[in-house]
């Protein structure tokens, strides 16, 4: 976790599947728990130049933070869409397509105070925690070119990931689909 942080963490990337990578994440981390996944795909979202270990680590930290806000057990809704970003949309990232995934769970909430900190390194709210977690997940994401936010209301936490769709016209599974405006 630690090289993420350093120059030698830069991602070794290729086209590859967003979705494909959360799905995985989620089938290792939620096993034997008692939370569910249910994933809400776009068709044809386009493929993201991505270090798979480094964006499977990503996934892994969103999914085991969910677990732990959850103890008695529920669901993690994943959203994934492709959005076109605008000069004024979303100002960390520059204008273009982007295939977004969020990451919701229905657990116990983050209050407004602490979520502004939740991305900074060793800041964390749990006993067996090194908050390094969601700094991982931050450094990660803007190596990529993308940026991740946290959204929180009462009892719904949702952290989204927007990476740099590729361009090279492949798209992963399912039928044609117009990007979305982002909202």
């Amino acid at each position: 976790r630690l090289l993420t942080f350093a120059n030698g963490g830069a991602p070794v990337t290729r086209p590859d599947s967003l979705v494909a990578v959360a799905r995985e994440a989620a089938a290792r981390c939620l096993r034997g728990s008692a939370v569910t996944c249910v994933f809400h795909e776009a068709p044809a979202l386009p493929l993201v130049a991505l270090d798979h270990g480094q964006m499977s680590q990503v996934f892994t930290n969103l999914f085991a933070n969910a677990v732990d806000a959850m103890p008695e057990g529920g669901q993690i809704e994943v959203d994934a869409s492709c959005v076109d970003v605008g000069e004024e949309t979303l100002p960390p990232l520059a204008a273009g397509r982007y295939v977004r995934v969020a990451v919701t769970d229905h657990g116990v909430g983050i209050s407004p105070d602490v979520v502004e900190r939740v991305f900074d390194p060793y800041f964390t709210t749990k006993d067996r925690g090194r908050g390094l977690g969601l700094a991982t997940v931050h450094s990660i994401v803007k190596r990529h070119g993308g940026h991740v936010e946290a959204r929180c209301e009462p009892a719904r936490t949702s952290f989204v990931v927007h990476l740099p769709a590729t361009t090279s016209g492949e798209s992963g599974e399912g039928a044609g689909d117009e990007p979305q405006p982002l909202a």
